[in-house]
């Protein structure tokens, strides 16, 4: 039914939870399975945006490891998150993307 999924995470638990049932539906379907994780844009410094890539990268290769990810299917972009999200969908004919949506309570 689904030959590419994409999961977009964040790291945390939450994120963790979220990868972990797209690899279960990825493995139901026999699909690819890929991830993402988005940070959003700011207008701070490039070094600052290159720490926040480097601090975050650990942790994403981690997760692609415990989930048998290729490296090719692991994605880490700057940007709004949903049009990075639609644009990895055009560019690799992802048929699902698995997401947790989370909302700030104050």
């Amino acid at each position: 039914m689904y030959k590419n999924i994409l999961c977009a995470v964040d790291v945390s638990s939450e994120g963790e939870i979220v990868l972990l049932k797209a690899a279960a539906l990825a493995e139901l379907y026999g699909s690819q399975l890929s991830i993402a994780h988005i940070i959003e844009y700011t207008f701070l410094p490039k070094d600052y945006q290159k720490k926040l890539k480097e601090d975050v990268l650990p942790v994403i290769q981690e997760m692609t490891k415990k989930h048998n990810i290729k490296k090719k299917n692991r994605y880490v972009k700057f940007g709004k998150p949903y049009s990075e999200i639609f644009a990895l969908e055009n560019k690799h004919n992802i048929d699902l993307i698995v997401i947790v949506v989370t909302k700030n309570v104050e």
